[in-house]
């Protein structure tokens, strides 16, 4: 069974140019909460829910490099970037050209909504990817990397949120969380392993508990009506 932490030992000069990259594109304000720990997760995830042994790896390489877009001041040096740091690993462009390109495209690609024609490693990558951003971590991450906006607004405490929230601009902590209930039935956006998807339908009621949670104590304290 493959273990995060010994491909890490195996991957020394990968990681080590990896973190060298987040520690100093840090001043896109830690590309709201894709730091390297998110990364982690997301490797993590990979190597859960791929099916074949060599589909873990390639999603695992695929999840450690996807966040550097976030943390690149110049972005259109991303391509390069990730073929120099496979380059340190078994899917260099040398030995495994194939692989490494479906490395590179699934990095490139994984924010683009789900495609029939994706590769195995665009799908692990892009499930691991949200299972990271719906696991229990994002009730902090939502406050953390969103602490310029309310935790909520009064006139949006039902599921409806504010009609001028969208993914990427929430107006509240609270609609950060209520966009990423839209995944769990958008065939754009919704997981596809197996794997994935037993996770993810926990993860989502998580999400769902809490918020139902959040508005009780609100109606409690007289704060909603």
């Amino acid at each position: 069974m493959l273990d995060h932490y010994e491909l890490k030992e195996k991957n020394i000069k990968f990681i080590e140019e990896i973190n060298r990259i987040h520690n100093e594109g840090h001043t896109k304000d830690l590309g709201f909460g894709h730091d390297i720990m998110h990364s982690e997760m997301t490797a993590c995830y990979a190597l859960v829910i791929g099916e074949s042994e060599i589909d873990k790896l390639k999603g695992w390489y695929a999840s450690m490099l996807h966040s550097l877009d976030r943390v690149l001041e110049d972005e259109s040096k991303l391509s390069e970037i990730l073929k120099e740091l496979l380059s340190y690993t078994e899917f260099n462009l040398k030995d495994k050209p194939r692989e490494n390109e479906e490395i590179c495209k699934a990095v490139l690609d994984h924010e683009l909504p789900n495609n029939n024609k994706d590769s195995v490693t665009k799908i692990i990558l892009q499930d691991a990817d949200r299972l990271a951003n719906i696991s229990p971590a994002i009730i902090i991450r939502a406050g953390q990397f969103r602490y310029n906006i309310p935790t909520f607004e009064l006139d949006y405490l039902d599921f409806d949120k504010n009609p001028e929230s969208t993914y990427h601009k929430p107006k509240s902590s609270l609609d950060d969380l209520r966009s990423l209930l839209e995944w769990e039935k958008d065939p754009k956006y919704c997981l596809r392993l197996p794997r994935a998807k037993e996770l993810g339908t926990k993860y989502f009621e998580y999400i769902k508990e809490f918020i139902n949670r959040l508005r009780t104590s609100l109606e409690e304290i007289g704060l909603k009506k």
